[in-house]
């Protein structure tokens, strides 16, 4: 079996929890919250993408009325239990971001303490919204999204992924093209699920890359130099790129300005977010990502048939004529 983990952000549903973790342990999270539909949104984006943090024109959000009582209950969380605390959040129009440290061994489930956090922001926006108060309605989408802080230096990731939220969304609507999720992409008679910019498709110079393990240094070189000649004149790489060798394939083209197709095992779950090597490529139109239409959920391993199957998809891609592609509507 081959160890297989390049997408890590797949592995998880919006709602699941971490199988065999202890969630009344000292732990620290980042916690996502989606806001339910038909309540109000909690800010509005301001900004431009292309300045820097700290500029005046840098990207941040403006809260409204439902995000100025998030932020106050995210505040007063100690009173909910005094070993919760907020590092970090930021507070989006529809969901919100942000890392609690359990900071001693709590008597409930995380969870119940966060279903607590979400009545107290339910009851006070139900003053201000009488059909939320009329109807019933929650403030957010049932259950949470958590990842846990499992190795050093990862927290410092969390923070930058939370305060970059804004950013990254106006990048998203400014290039809407370069972040489609589509379903059932007819390639040659077989369909397949997509994320990225779908028209590298369309590019007639696509180039397998597969390195074999009988291969001595003197062949890899060779064709590596083919094909990142291949690149410089406008060829897309595609590939699951599995191998160490191929990587390194992958990583000089895409230093070259070079895009690539990436074919996945996995599918994309309904929320998929690329990992931010992933998001900045989708952001220049450098990437698309590819798998069965159908696809299973995140494995840990990958068999040699999963790595041939994966590879003939990359082959056929690399191969068929573009007229012989079809796009339906792109579904996020």
């Amino acid at each position: 079996m081959i160890p297989y983990n390049p997408h890590p952000r797949s592995r998880h549903s919006m709602h699941r929890r971490a199988k065999g973790n202890d969630y009344r342990a000292r732990r620290i999270y980042m916690i996502t919250m989606t806001k339910a539909a038909g309540v109000r949104n909690f800010s509005r984006l301001t900004g431009d993408p292309q300045y820097p943090p700290g500029h005046p024109l840098a990207p941040k959000v403006q809260l409204l009325a439902a995000g100025r009582i998030i932020e106050k209950q995210l505040l007063r969380i100690k009173e909910i239990n005094p070993d919760l605390e907020i590092y970090d959040s930021i507070i989006m129009p529809d969901h919100i971001h942000f890392i609690v440290h359990v900071k001693e061994v709590i008597n409930r489930h995380l969870g119940k303490y966060l279903g607590m956090f979400k009545v107290r922001i339910t009851q006070e926006l139900r003053k201000l919204d009488p059909v939320m108060a009329s109807t019933g309605t929650g403030t957010f989408e049932e259950n949470y999204h958590d990842r846990i802080l499992l190795k050093r230096g990862q927290l410092d990731i969390m923070k930058k992924y939370v305060r970059d939220n804004p950013r990254r969304l106006l990048i998203k609507q400014r290039y809407p093209y370069f972040f489609q999720r589509l379903l059932g992409v007819n390639i040659g008679g077989e369909l397949y699920d997509c994320y990225g910019n779908p028209f590298l498709l369309q590019n007639p110079d696509k180039q397998q890359v597969m390195v074999r393990s009988a291969w001595s240094d003197k062949d890899f070189d060779e064709h590596k130099r083919r094909w990142l000649a291949y690149v410089s004149h406008g060829a897309i790489l595609v590939s699951p790129f599995i191998s160490s060798r191929e990587k390194m394939v992958r990583d000089e083209a895409l230093n070259m300005g070079g895009s690539v197709i990436v074919i996945r095992k996995e599918r994309f779950p309904e929320r998929y977010k690329p990992e931010k090597k992933y998001f900045e490529l989708c952001s220049e139109g450098r990437l698309l990502l590819i798998c069965k239409h159908g696809a299973a959920e995140y494995s840990p391993e990958l068999s040699r048939n999963e790595a041939m199957d994966m590879n003939g998809i990359a082959k056929r891609i690399a191969d068929i004529a573009t007229e012989k592609i079809i796009f339906t509507a792109p579904r996020r």
